[in-house]
């Protein structure tokens, strides 16, 4: 250990001895061994008080300058914080108001007519621009499918989409035969099954006689076509 400090600090040694051998020239003749130690120690200790007031006097620089690097920090930061919320000002200033924004309406199928508001009309789909923060009317029909009203508030540019409904479907020999008919026609079907003669039968019969209009004639109240004995309505 001994040999590894001699080496480490060799250099810090010589430097020592050196300052040893200037005091001991630089004292009387004559002087003791007590003397000379007093000297070494007073020069030491000034030494050290030379070093301990560099040392502070270092430190009081190096902290004056990272409190001007600190109040330069902030002071730069400031300054581009207040630089760009002068863009973003200038920006926002030098951007036109919106004052219109757009209405796209598509329908579904595309051969439907579509209105917005009391406009012309269009098919299939239309587009208009309107003002802002305004409310709108969208008008939908077509023949076969459900009429289909839409209110809308435009704050920005919209799209929307309009799918019609088909209406359920009407069978027009439902709706156009009377309930007389309804209740003949399965009863001749059941006969026409039995007999398949009776179709032809029944087609080839004359025509009743006409009825005159003066009176009826119910004497007999019932005449014979084809050998079958048919009743006069007017004398029932």
């Amino acid at each position: 250990i001994g040999e590894l400090m001699s080496k480490a600090f060799a250099e810090a040694n010589e430097r020592r001895h050196a300052e040893i051998a200037q005091l001991v020239a630089a004292l009387p003749e004559g002087a003791g061994v007590e003397d000379i130690g007093t000297v070494f120690q007073a020069s030491v200790t000034t030494s050290g008080r030379a070093q301990s007031a560099q040392k502070s006097s270092s430190r009081a620089s190096m902290w004056a300058l990272l409190t001007l690097a600190l109040c330069g920090a902030v002071l730069v930061g400031f300054s581009v914080w207040r630089a760009s919320l002068r863009a973003t000002e200038n920006a926002a200033a030098a951007r036109p108001a919106v004052s219109q924004v757009a209405l796209s309406v598509n329908v579904i199928p595309n051969l439907a007519h579509v209105v917005i508001d009391d406009g012309a009309e269009s098919i299939g789909g239309a587009l208009t621009r309107v003002s802002v923060n305004t409310e709108h009317v969208v008008h939908a029909e077509l023949d076969g499918y459900s009429k289909v009203e839409r209110r809308v508030t435009l704050m920005s540019d919209t799209s929307m989409t309009i799918e019609l409904t088909p209406l359920p479907a009407t069978s027009a020999s439902a709706a156009t035969s009377t309930p007389v008919e309804a209740a003949e026609s399965p009863r001749k079907s059941a006969k026409t099954a039995r007999n398949p003669r009776f179709k032809a039968s029944v087609s080839s019969l004359p025509a009743a006689p006409p009825v005159a209009a003066t009176g009826a004639n119910c004497s007999p109240p019932y005449y014979f076509v084809g050998g079958i004995k048919t009743f006069k309505p007017e004398c029932i």
